[in-house]
């Protein structure tokens, strides 16, 4: 249906911020992680579409009676990044954002468009979501992923994916057989990356650098109504939160591993990152 679009990404990759400007556009909602996606671990298609669909429905029919839905939220606004720079007793940056019902002040037509993101959940289910519905995947270049997941208190720091794991008991059992936590947080990123590289067209990946550089107008891969919009972002890709110490060593792995990432992005240009800053 061309009302919904489903999104998800590498985490850390862009996914929020894509979420934000989707909804600076026109007729269209983005809701960030909405959904209980434990429930569909081990659910045949018909069951998983069932669920989806009649979740969707509910998100449409609660935000064009009420103008409230569920989604992850800082403040009572969607945001461009569940984190800032503020950091915990653990020296980790906290994620920010709220699951709740949030108003949303916005004039819709019967027709708007419903856009969900999910990252770990949509991926493991991606080669039954892309039979049925619009999907589109946020990929980013490896090393600043890997930099960031360095800095932020969720469980991809600690080389795991819970939801993901529940769904796809394969990626659990290959996340458990690694005792290192940097192999554990590449694997998972191959895993992201041979998933987008499997069942994605190349028309519905969107490439952080290229989104940074083009601005809202880029997401006309998921809506037309994007081309209205204007402006350019700033690429966090050289962040000074990131641990610069860790680079030759992630790099270093990232070349000696290999995997699925280098269907999108070459040694090259990982190793040109900070080069370039």
């Amino acid at each position: 249906m061309n009302s919904l679009a489903l999104i998800t990404g590498i985490p850390r990759s862009g996914t929020t911020l894509v979420t934000k400007l989707l909804n600076g556009i026109p007729d269209v909602v983005a809701l960030n992680e909405p959904m209980p996606m434990m429930q569909i671990a081990g659910k045949p298609d018909y069951e998983l579409y069932h669920w989806i669909d009649s979740n969707v429905e509910s998100y449409r029919s609660g935000l064009i009676r009420d103008g409230r839905v569920m989604t992850n939220y800082v403040n009572q606004t969607f945001v461009d990044n569940s984190f800032n720079e503020s950091v915990n007793s653990s020296g980790l940056r906290p994620s920010l954002v709220t699951l709740g019902l949030l108003d949303v002040k916005k004039n819709l037509t019967d027709q708007f468009l419903l856009a969900i993101k999910h990252n770990g959940a949509f991926t493991a289910v991606a080669h039954q979501l892309v039979n049925k519905y619009r999907c589109f995947a946020v990929v980013r270049n490896p090393l600043p992923v890997l930099l960031s997941w360095q800095t932020v208190d969720i469980p991809v720091n600690r080389g795991r994916m819970p939801v993901a794991e529940a769904i796809d008991p394969e990626l659990h059992r290959n996340l458990n057989s690694l005792t290192d936590n940097l192999d554990r947080q590449i694997f998972i990123l191959n895993w992201f990356f041979e998933k987008f590289y499997q069942f994605f067209n190349e028309e519905n990946i969107i490439r952080y650098e290229d989104l940074v550089k083009e601005g809202s107008s880029y997401l006309t891969k998921i809506t037309p109504g994007a081309c209205l919009s204007s402006g350019r972002l700033s690429s966090r890709n050289t962040s000074s939160l990131y641990p610069k110490e860790l680079i030759p060593k992630i790099t270093g792995r990232l070349k000696n591993t290999g995997g699925y990432f280098t269907h999108f992005y070459n040694i090259s240009e990982i190793e040109s990152v900070f080069s370039e800053s």
